[in-house]
């Protein structure tokens, strides 16, 4: 049996229906089960939330996960990533107030503070920038940092702009395009290959009927 991890959240629903779509007998009522199994017994879903996936990935508690790029790259997980799966389309960008002065990243000055769960992937670009910054790690509510005057600025997912829109923020340089992806430990890898390989070659042919 495979155990896979599944995201809380956006890329939730999207992936269990791909999972549906491969022909997995997943119950449709759960309730609130953080493990799950279908009906013929050949996958056990874990639910997780998105930045735990990394830890649960690479101690090899589960053999694959769906998670979204920004976390691979915010986390810097070891992983083998197998798929782009299109959906959770989504981007990381840096926002600022509409009543802020600044309308590019270069118009900040030589130090800067922003507010963001993405510490790592804002220090880096920043530091790319040859901007000094200090990060406020944020786990909700990140629009609210800038226009109460706790940052300059943010870091946080875009996909429509209402939510920016909504708080008066402005979407002013994209740093990472985002998706959910299909990734596998590489030791369980090693170990369930075949097994491993049969369910990627399922989501493949869902996929490219898909697009």
């Amino acid at each position: 049996m495979l155990k896979i991890a599944v995201p809380k959240g956006v890329l939730f629903d999207p992936s269990l229906k791909l999972l549906k779509n491969c022909g997995y007998k997943i119950p449709s009522d759960f309730g609130r089960k953080l493990l799950i199994e279908d009906s013929n017994q050949q996958l056990s879903l874990i639910i997780v939330r998105p930045f735990d996936m990394p830890l649960y990935v690479e101690e090899g508690v589960v053999d694959v996960a769906f998670i979204g790029k920004d976390v691979i790259e915010e986390t810097s997980m070891s992983c083998f990533e197998i798929l782009d799966l299109g959906y959770g389309q989504c981007r990381l960008s840096v926002a600022v107030p509409g009543f802020s002065p600044y309308r590019s990243v270069e118009d900040f000055h030589s130090f800067i503070k922003v507010g963001s769960k993405y510490q790592n992937l804002s220090k880096k670009f920043f530091i790319e920038k040859g901007i000094q910054v200090r990060i406020f790690p944020l786990g909700g509510s990140v629009e609210l940092s800038p226009i109460v005057g706790l940052s300059d600025a943010i870091i946080d997912l875009v996909s429509t702009g209402n939510t920016l829109k909504a708080n008066n923020l402005i979407e002013i340089e994209t740093i990472l395009f985002s998706t959910s992806r299909l990734v596998v430990n590489d030791a369980k890898y090693r170990l369930k290959r075949k097994e491993i390989n049969e369910f990627i070659l399922r989501v493949k042919e869902v996929l490219d009927d898909i697009y």
